[in-house]
């Protein structure tokens, strides 16, 4: 083959290539080494880039180190004498620490009201109730021949709890407290309503759910509970109403703001109905916003159980804060974090406002036990429930039309 380009004709079919290809191939050859060297800077670039700030606050994950700093920590691990570290991925896992993966700054900087404390715990010191213990009680001292046969007292006078079914329900496999209190967690799951039905019961304290009248009456009529809650029949009698005040402080730590309906089981025919806390899904939204619109109920009616205080203040003042528990309950679920780490000073601010909240009712009363208490009885008497249902009905029509 020969040059086309030479003075000197060159019969057709021998050229092996022409001035215009080969300027063409040159202008090939510069874009495929421009577009290498592109590349080249580029992953050098990604590759020195600083990670310790790209801090994951949706998942709670600690920062990422530089690929810089993992060769140097490699390279130093290798030196003669230094002991390898251990393979990612073999042997058991570590439980996650809290203090390090958790609510770290939570627990570093918290800070607890001691004054709130001690007056908070004078006024629990002045009742000799045990709190909702007592019901238990009540339940073992009944002739009812099911619970005869459920609960029962054992030889070192612990009570003891034996279900129905049919493998190992007997006195052997008993659940035994010490001596009546058993600290634990259960699981189950939810019959149809068909075979155990539930009972919707709708809030007082909902919200309108209304373009045209956004604000409740509850939102503006701080003496709501005292007269269209507690004159209820539902409400004015029994525990219905300290239950409404448990589920609305657990509400507000967690900031759900869509309590519109509480479900009840009633399957017991000689003991009041209890509240199931379904449909939870507005919680753990905003953080740094406290709706203090949600603690109305406990802050107009001003009841609360002695278990329930107790509780709060336990985590308020004692060796395990709120938020760790909650870190330390969660940490091992299989998709932990679940949490981001934002949401931990919410609960621990949002827990001093309902005990500053308690306090402020106890505070305007001479007796105790007209706030702390196991149950509620209207000494004025309830309204007819007829009444109070069309009042219900009025109510939930207005926010349909509106």
């Amino acid at each position: 083959m020969e040059d086309c380009d030479r003075p000197t004709p060159v019969p057709a079919g021998r050229c092996l290539y022409s001035a215009a290809a080969t300027d063409e191939m040159r202008i090939y050859a510069r874009r495929l080494f421009l577009l290498l060297c592109g590349a080249f800077v580029t992953a050098i670039v990604l590759l020195n880039l600083p990670q310790e700030g790209k801090d994951s606050h949706v998942t709670g994950a600690q920062p990422r180190p530089s690929q810089r700093k993992l060769r140097k920590k490699s390279e130093s691990e290798e030196k003669p004498g230094s002991t390898p570290p251990p393979q990612e991925g073999v042997g058991p896992k570590a439980p996650a620490d809290p203090l390090k993966f958790g609510p770290a700054a939570v627990v570093a900087n918290r800070r607890i009201d001691s004054d709130l404390t001690a007056k908070l715990r004078t006024y629990l010191a002045t009742l000799n109730e045990r709190g909702d213990d007592r019901r238990l009680r009540e339940i073992h001292g009944s002739d009812s021949i099911q619970t005869s046969r459920s609960i029962d007292e054992l030889a070192a006078k612990n009570l003891c709890f034996v279900s129905k079914c049919d493998y190992y329900c007997d006195t052997t496999h008993a659940i035994c407290g010490s001596p009546d209190l058993k600290e634990g967690s259960l699981q189950m799951f939810l019959p149809d309503e068909d075979v155990v039905p539930r009972v919707h019961n709708r809030s007082p304290y909902r919200r309108t759910y209304s373009k045209r009248n956004q604000l409740a009456a509850w939102q503006e009529d701080m003496q709501y509970c005292a007269t269209k809650v507690k004159t209820k029949k539902a409400y004015g009698h029994g525990r219905r109403l300290l239950d409404l005040i448990d589920l609305h402080i657990m509400d507000f730590l967690i900031g759900n703001q869509d309590r519109h309906h509480f479900e009840t089981f009633s399957v017991f025919e000689e003991y009041e109905a209890y509240p199931v806390h379904l449909d939870n899904g507005r919680a753990f939204g905003k953080t740094k916003f406290d709706d203090t619109d949600i603690l109305l109920p406990l802050a107009q009616c001003c009841v609360i159980r002695p278990s329930t205080l107790r509780t709060l203040l336990s985590y308020y003042s004692g060796p395990v804060s709120l938020s760790e528990a909650l870190y330390r309950s969660m940490s091992a679920d299989p998709v932990a974090p679940i949490l981001a780490n934002k949401h931990y000073p919410a609960l621990e601010r949002r827990l001093e406002t309902t005990l500053r909240t308690v306090l402020k009712c106890l505070s305007q009363t001479d007796s105790v036990e007209s706030v702390i208490r196991t149950s509620f009885e209207n000494p004025d008497g309830v309204e007819d429930e007829t009444k109070s249902q069309e009042e219900d009905n009025a109510v939930a029509d207005d926010g349909k039309k509106a």
